[in-house]
């Protein structure tokens, strides 16, 4: 059960930089943008790189790695060298022109107003809505704080080979992790069963009193995948690092934790205090 947290009193809200907009929507899971393509190309010839560019190329990305994984397992039973061959294929279509572009530099100007940025990257997580609600409610400055989060999620039956966006979420297309059910012998016997939709942190904290007006702002951006085609967390961190908008400090964690009561700035307090600053990394296990 989570511990009651003090609802933050969220003050004024500076005015919006361009690239925040066009908002990447937290709801539905698999969002189409306006002029998605169009965000996308400004974003990679470097005209006008903006989140929801980003959030385009990612999202083309993974449709079109999904796309041609299904294809080739329509054609043969692969092995592990060419699905890993294939995805190198992709990634060079759709994410080497993006970092090629940016290599060496950074994609938004760093903002100089104390923001932080919080990298989440979330597989079928049950306690991300509170990881969510610790971290807002116990911020010293909720209004300067972003959150970008890799959801991995098992969303319902996925009903298109060609798209992995539209799924049926009827019934229990999902699978559970291996269940320890008892024991013969004195050894675990386990099975994996049937289950409904993983709950959706993002939404369940997006809809709270707490969450709603910090989502509405669109300091929440999500990434939505399907737990079955997660390329795993090093990928998954990758992503959601990829959200980022300029904020002045970077901060990553597990996706299923408590914060102290003004966590964010007893860090910028303490990487301050660092004698390489701004040049300092905080760093635990």
């Amino acid at each position: 059960k989570i511990e009651e947290v003090k609802l933050p009193i969220i003050k004024g809200v500076a005015s919006v930089p361009s690239h925040f907009l066009p908002q990447i929507p937290y709801d539905p899971i698999f969002p189409t943008i306006p002029n998605g393509d169009e965000l996308a190309s400004r974003t990679i010839d470097g005209s006008h790189p903006t989140l929801a560019g980003i959030f385009s190329i990612l999202s083309t990305f993974l449709i079109e790695l999904y796309r041609a994984d299904q294809e080739l397992l329509h054609r043969e039973q692969p092995k592990a060298e060419k699905a890993l061959a294939l995805f190198f294929d992709v990634a060079d279509e759709y994410i080497r022109p993006f970092e090629n572009q940016y290599r060496g530099k950074s994609i938004f100007p760093i903002r100089e107003d104390e923001s932080l940025f919080l990298s989440l990257a979330a597989y079928r997580e049950h306690l991300l809505s509170d990881t969510l609600t610790y971290a807002y409610g116990r911020a010293k400055h909720p209004e300067k704080l972003f959150v970008g989060a890799v959801v991995q999620n098992c969303f319902g039956r996925i009903l298109n080979d060609d798209d992995y966006r539209y799924v049926d979420i009827k019934g229990q297309p999902c699978k559970t992790g291996l269940e320890v059910i008892g024991q013969v012998a004195g050894q675990d016997q386990t099975k994996m069963s049937d289950a409904p939709p993983d709950k959706n942190g993002i939404l369940d904290f997006c809809t709270s009193e707490l969450g709603k007006p910090i989502c509405d702002r669109g300091q929440i951006r999500v990434l939505y995948v399907h737990s079955s085609g997660s390329l795993g967390p090093a990928m998954a961190r990758y992503h959601a690092s990829k959200l980022w908008g300029g904020e002045t400090y970077f901060v990553q964690t597990d996706s299923h934790l408590q914060f102290a009561n003004e966590w964010d700035d007893k860090y910028i307090q303490e990487i301050k205090t660092t004698r390489n600053f701004p040049k300092s990394v905080l760093s635990s296990y």
